[in-house]
């Protein structure tokens, strides 16, 4: 037989029962370096790993002591390596049944149990229907810019000819006097003012109107329902004396205006350098909406929620990413919390409602890509590694099929893969135009087992080799390829 042989089943409650076959050589393999590593204490009369076997069985009290190493070892080694081979990611630490001990000569086989992600199903495996809007600035929106930036030429021209208007520019001269006196705070001349600025009551602003240029007015504004009642609740008795009147003037753009103010051409050249960096920003917002729509639509037909180990498991790399963030930047939970203005509770809350959204999501590209039949070749695992930055990219792959983790690699890229096409075949709608059929409520969402409260969105918290492209859910858990009931396959480690 082949060093290592894997039998798999799957059950109703996504548990995995393997049972794991290795071959006699591979015990003997075992068997030996147990041996070598007991060797290498000091026995009298022999020289470290000197002592011949039955030497150091008499030392360590017979056989027994060198089968137990070797059955340690060899389940702690072959075991991630035969989930591995199966194309599994567990969501909690296998289960081992109880060990025999390996025997010289003999094949050796052991069993365990662990729990992977469900197999879910999509409603519909259809393109996804978005609206979108346009990513051209609108008419108003570059009126807008142009309205802000004219602000800054803008001149103050005095006004003799009309009484005071909303909007106005007011330079007065006032005397506030309260029950015990003048009120320093608010009496002064040369005070400018602003009617429509909210600086004073509406009262206040409600005698000015009407006003002329160098016009008296006296009136009483009592304060106190606003909890700043002059001193003894009596009313405040003010004196007013509007000294000028300017009103703001917008230049008129113009082809000279802004040519000789601006250096541009024409009026047209002008909004269209406003338009540009508009059109830049929207473009961002659009792409960052266009991808949020199309995750909140496709996980709209997943059909069942993330069980609560998966949830779980993506909280704890939420927790990890976002721990590893502060320590780098110096800072401390509380300082974040503070700086936020968030308590604890809420934070708490807002980590598992990101880790039930980026489970759905990883659930439903997972079920996408089993739709879709994609696969991922050797080619392309090695070539993720490759693009991962590492000094040796073949070592690490080397290290990475040893410790018996290519299956999450591996799902991190069909989750990838199916988020690609996600994004290629979805059909863009302008805002209410959206086809009725895609304005159907999704279909009803069958109960998940173990489910998590509530539905909404994660992220892997170990560090993998660098994605060349944007995996969806961000975080690589359980092959796309559906499994059937039972299989074998096969893998044989490298001599060592």
């Amino acid at each position: 037989m082949t060093a290592l042989e894997t039998i798999s089943k799957r059950n109703d409650e996504d548990k995995i029962e393997l049972t794991v076959t290795i071959s006699a050589d591979e015990v003997q393999r075992y068997l030996n370096a147990a041996y070598r590593e007991a060797g290498k204490v000091r026995i009298p009369g022999f020289r470290p790993g000197k002592a011949p076997r039955r030497v150091l069985e008499n030392h360590y009290g017979g056989t027994q002591y060198f089968q137990v190493q070797a059955t340690e070892e060899l389940v702690e080694d072959r075991l991630p390596m035969a989930i591995d081979a199966e194309g599994y990611v567990p969501l909690d630490k296998p289960d081992v049944a109880k060990l025999e001990l390996v025997e010289e000569g003999s094949d050796y086989c052991f069993s365990t149990t662990f729990t992977v992600r469900p197999l879910l199903e999509l409603a519909s495996y259809g393109p996804v229907q978005i609206e979108l809007p346009s990513e051209e600035p609108t008419t108003a929106e570059i009126e807008q810019q142009i309205d802000a930036m004219l602000e800054y030429y803008v001149d103050f021209v005095e006004v003799t000819d009309r009484p005071v208007r909303d909007g106005d520019f007011l330079t007065l001269d006032m005397e506030w006097v309260g029950g015990d006196g003048r009120i320093e705070d608010l009496s002064g001349e040369g005070v400018p003012y602003q009617m429509g600025s909210g600086g004073m009551p509406v009262s206040f602003e409600g005698h000015l109107g009407g006003m002329k240029a160098d016009e008296t007015r006296e009136f009483d504004i009592d304060l106190s329902p606003e909890g700043a009642a002059s001193a003894g609740g009596a009313p405040a008795h003010v004196t007013v004396t509007v000294k000028q009147i300017r009103t703001k003037v917008r230049p008129e753009l113009t082809d000279a205006w802004v040519k000789e103010t601006l250096e541009f051409d024409s009026v047209d050249e002008f909004k269209e350098r406003i338009a540009e960096p508009l059109r830049e920003q929207k473009r961002s917002e659009v792409a960052s909406l266009r991808e949020r729509l199309m995750f909140e639509e496709l996980v709209a037909r997943l059909q069942g929620g993330p069980p609560e180990a998966l949830v779980t498991q993506t909280e704890q790399g939420i927790y990890r990413n976002f721990f590893t963030s502060l320590q780098q930047s110096g800072q401390t939970l509380d300082s974040f919390l503070a700086r936020t203005d968030t308590t604890p509770e809420a934070f708490r809350s807002d980590i598992k409602d990101r880790a039930v959204e980026l489970a759905s999501q990883e659930l439903a590209l997972d079920a996408l890509a089993r739709h879709l039949a994609f696969e991922v070749t050797d080619e392309e695992l090695r070539e993720e590694f490759a693009l991962s930055g590492a000094d040796d990219p073949d070592a690490l792959y080397r290290q990475w099929k040893d410790n018996g983790r290519l299956s999450e690699i591996r799902e991190g890229l069909l989750r990838t893969k199916a988020a690609q096409h996600l994004d290629e075949s979805a059909e863009v709608h302008e805002p209410g135009s959206k086809p009725a059929a895609a304005k159907k409520a999704p279909a009803k969402k069958a109960p998940a087992k173990k489910a998590a409260a509530k539905p909404a969105d994660g992220k892997s918290a170990e560090k993998k080799p660098a994605a060349k492209k944007k995996a969806a859910g961000k975080a690589a858990e359980k092959p796309a390829a559906k499994k059937p009931a039972a299989k074998k396959t096969t893998e044989k480690k490298p001599q060592e």
